[in-house]
């Protein structure tokens, strides 16, 4: 009889300890509950109020008409709940279970909280606050639901008051620090539980790798810690390994294995129910993953095809060339004073860059790189290799800031014959142009920005071939045309190699177009500079194939200098000018060969009205019939 009285008992104590002494379903709509809060109360914000209806929800989004000035803040309020029962119980944990849809953004703050009878307070509930978990915008009840169970709320250490006079709220507040403009929420009736012994909540995993992860979650308060199991099967494990803190790290695990965590509160042998999170561990990098473990190329042509998604970024982003790169896989071989052409294709899903290398690993000085800026580009970057100088290929993410996955991708190495170094590769061996009219067909593909970026004219343009002519008085237009696979920019240049002064310009900021730039009224004698160069003021790219034009208007029939007169010079607000023939047509040029001024004249004498222009030097070009005469103005 004792011994069925025993079994009794304890069989007892475990339904009481299985049974929620506490299960209190909000039964919305349920007139005990209250609105407080200040809100915008129409319809449109209010969209569902827990005493008349099912939901509790509110559009911030649409309470813009609010005299509140778009703060606001809303709550619904449970009424007193004795919490009394349960604690006798040993039921000392209280959980809320509902289902809800919440668009957050920016600093709105959805939580639910209890009432501290002693202190006649709202103390946020233990955990989160709850989560964002949608993106509508509007008639938020409509929205997909997920269910949310909060973190346990301990209370062994409620006095009388508390637990008698406990309840509980759903608080809303669009921005604690003052007015905003959010989305918003619905909630289906909640249901408040109480639990010998809490679950676990926002259990995740982080940082896996092939043999390793990191679990989390979040701390429950009042229990004497957790067991956990990490195993190949999903179905929860009957007993677990004792651990006191919210996190574990898992350690030599297999690759590309799908694993279970299996984790719940212990609450001084009572347990709380299984919470289980399944993830799986990378597959092995690549054996070229790192540097030092580079793929020797032993001879050209050489091709490899290569899944690289699994390569870390082990020794960091790589920033020694441009912007940088992160660190993916490797290959090296070593020059033999060839053209080098190393290729990228067959991307998938990911944007490459190549980045070419001398020195030792971890010591890198950069030879160049490429990168096109896409995803699922194919890559090329050629060079001229130096005989018995090894040279280090990383194929990786191109972003030199934030580590991302490589993928499918494959390289090709080969020799080719380099293009010939222009003539005309620097300014200092410039091609002198000796009369006009002058063209030149000319493929500058293997030009150097050996001078750096020339900064005199407006943004700026790679150093690219060069070519000097001569002023003669009058109007030279410099042309390029027949561009084949580049962007350029033309500039002209006066002063010397490394001192020059702008003047003029021209890129129409399209690749294979052409570009003209006329220099109004040439200096005699002076020596002007021209760059057929790539337009990048910033980014050293390679030119190429163009044909160049250089003409003078000189040829145009001069007027007679006794019989044409202008003044004043300097001239402030109206410019005379008179000839013994009918003046057709006056046009005003800035120093960059820019029309800034054009008047019809049709008569012997006329009037110029300068005065809109600013202070500065003018090219004037005063045109009859087919003669032509250019004068230099001064402006006041």
């Amino acid at each position: 009889m004792k011994k069925i009285y025993s079994f009794a008992f304890i069989m007892a104590l475990c339904s009481q300890v299985d049974a929620q002494v506490l299960n209190e379903p909000a039964g919305w709509p349920n007139a005990n509950w209250t609105i407080t809060g200040e809100y915008n109360p129409d319809p449109l914000a209010f969209e569902a109020d827990p005493t008349t209806t099912a939901n509790f929800a509110f559009d911030d989004d649409d309470s813009g008409s609010s005299t509140l000035a778009n703060e606001d803040h809303i709550a619904a309020e449970s009424p007193i709940i004795d919490l009394n029962a349960a604690f006798s119980a040993n039921e000392k944990s209280l959980e809320i279970s509902v289902s809800y849809a919440f668009n957050k953004y920016a600093n709105d703050v959805l939580q639910f909280q209890y009432w501290d009878a002693d202190a006649s307070a709202w103390v946020a509930w233990t955990g989160d606050n709850v989560p964002d978990n949608g993106s509508a915008t509007d008639n938020f009840c409509s929205a997909t639901k997920t269910t949310h169970v909060t973190a346990g709320l301990d209370i062994s250490n409620f006095t009388s008051t508390q637990l008698s006079g406990f309840k509980y709220r759903i608080f809303y507040d669009d921005d604690p620090d003052g007015a905003a403009w959010n989305y918003g929420f619905c909630f289906d009736s909640p249901t408040l539980m109480s639990v010998a012994c809490s679950g676990i909540t926002n259990l995740a995993v982080a940082d896996i790798l092939e043999d390793s992860a990191n679990l989390t979650w979040t701390a429950v308060s009042g229990v004497a810690g957790y067991q956990y199991a990490l195993d190949e099967m999903e179905a929860a494990p009957a007993d677990g390994t004792p651990i006191t803190e919210a996190t574990f790290s898992a350690t030599d695990l297999t690759p590309e294995t799908v694993y279970y965590f299996h984790v719940r509160t212990d609450c001084g042998g009572i347990y709380g129910p299984w919470n289980t999170l399944t993830f799986t561990t990378r597959a092995l990098p690549p054996a070229n993953d790192a540097c030092a473990d580079a793929i020797v190329v032993d001879g050209l042509p050489y091709t490899n095809t290569q899944d690289a998604t699994t390569a870390s970024n082990n020794d960091g982003t790589i920033t020694t060339c441009g912007t940088g790169m992160n660190d993916g896989v490797w290959y090296t071989f070593t020059g033999d004073g060839t053209g080098i052409s190393v290729n990228l294709t067959n991307v998938e899903g990911w944007d490459p860059e190549i980045g070419v290398y001398t020195g030792t690993c971890g010591d890198f000085t950069c030879v160049g790189f490429k990168d096109n800026g896409g995803n699922s580009d194919d890559e090329t970057f050629g060079f001229t290799s130096e005989v018995g100088v090894v040279y280090y290929v990383n194929v990786g993410h191109y972003n030199g800031t934030t580590d991302n996955p490589e993928g499918p991708f494959t390289i090709s190495l080969d020799t080719y014959v380099p293009a010939e170094l222009p003539e005309n590769d620097s300014c200092a061996t410039a091609t002198a142009i000796e009369s006009l009219p002058y063209t030149n067909a000319q493929d500058a593909t293997a030009a150097t920005n050996n001078d750096g970026f020339v900064a005199a004219c407006a943004f700026g343009a790679n150093d690219g071939v060069w070519y000097t002519f001569t002023g003669d008085g009058a109007d030279i237009t410099v042309a390029i045309s027949e561009i084949v696979g580049w962007d350029p920019e033309l500039s002209v240049y006066t002063g010397t190699c490394g001192e020059f002064t702008c003047a003029g310009s021209a890129d129409d900021g399209g690749t294979d177009g052409g570009e003209t730039v006329t220099v109004a009224a040439t200096e005699v004698g002076t020596t002007y500079f021209v760059n057929v160069a790539q337009f990048s003021g910033s980014t050293d790219n390679p030119e190429g194939p163009f044909s160049l034009s250089v003409s003078s208007a000189l040829a145009a029939t001069s007027f007679t200098n006794s019989e044409f007169k202008s003044y004043p010079n300097p001239v402030a607000d109206v410019l005379n000018v008179s000839y013994t023939k009918n003046i057709t047509n006056v046009a005003v040029f800035n120093m960059l060969g820019q029309q800034v001024l054009s008047k019809s004249v049709n008569a012997t004498t006329g009037k110029i009205d300068v005065s809109s222009l600013n202070g500065g030097t003018y090219i004037v070009k005063v045109a009859s019939g087919n003669e032509t005469k250019t004068i230099k103005i001064i402006k006041m």
